[in-house]
């Protein structure tokens, strides 16, 4: 029951504005036991902020995160499918040890425990999510296309799921594939976006979140979308 947001601006844009819309997705939608986000520094290192309280509760984030601006941002605001799993060790977006990959889940993925085991030495928490992301991340070694390995993903841990990546040197790319809660394209004050749709089944996000969004397109699902 997650809300993920994926930002790529012509222009650095200031994280205070990021926020803005990530409380609005909150605030709208059914998230807010824990949110973080990951952006691009001007170097391109990939950088993260998290936290376990949602992002309206977080009374430490504009202070933390105040002056930050890049041109890529990828926010996750999380409601655990297991809500045991409420802690800061699972909030996203998931980092990689070198720091080139970031991951961030919105679903479930059915068969998460039949791979628990083989990741256990790998694992930081106790979600779903990151079991998929341990998935990701050996299919990316293994040479696979960094988009057809986010099909594959889902096809293999089953469920639902809405994915975005955050790559070092490359796109964001994001995958569509929880028929729960859509995803939309959309252009917006010279930067593209990608947000998921406040799990209504209509584009109330669009409405109230984003009113200014224009080229807006409902993703299919099933495919993956580069930013």
């Amino acid at each position: 029951m997650c809300e993920m947001l994926a930002i790529r601006s012509s222009q650095e844009m200031p994280i205070e504005r990021v926020l803005t819309y990530a409380e609005l997705l909150d605030e709208y939608g059914v998230a807010g036991f824990s949110w973080g986000l990951v952006w691009k520094s001007a170097a391109g290192e990939l950088l993260r902020y998290r936290a376990v309280e949602g992002i309206r509760r977080d009374i430490l984030a504009r202070r933390a995160l105040a002056g930050v601006k890049s041109t890529e941002y990828l926010v996750h605001l999380r409601r655990p499918s297991l809500m045991t799993t409420i802690a800061h060790r699972n909030a996203q977006p998931y980092l990689s040890q070198d720091r080139r990959l970031a991951f961030a889940h919105n679903g479930f993925f059915a068969q998460h425990r039949e791979f628990r085991s083989a990741y256990q030495n790998r694992l930081e928490g106790t979600s779903d999510s990151e079991v998929g992301f341990c998935y990701y991340q050996d299919l990316i070694s293994q040479g696979e296309n960094p988009g057809e390995a986010l099909i594959n993903t889902h096809q293999r841990l089953g469920g639902r799921a809405n994915i975005g990546v955050m790559r070092r040197g490359s796109p964001i790319l994001f995958y569509c594939g929880n028929d729960d809660n859509a995803v939309y394209a959309f252009a917006a004050e010279g930067a593209r976006f990608l947000t998921t749709a406040l799990h209504s089944g209509d584009d109330y996000v669009l409405q109230t979140v984003f009113p200014q969004a224009e080229q807006t397109e409902r993703v299919a699902v099933g495919t993956v979308r580069e930013l």
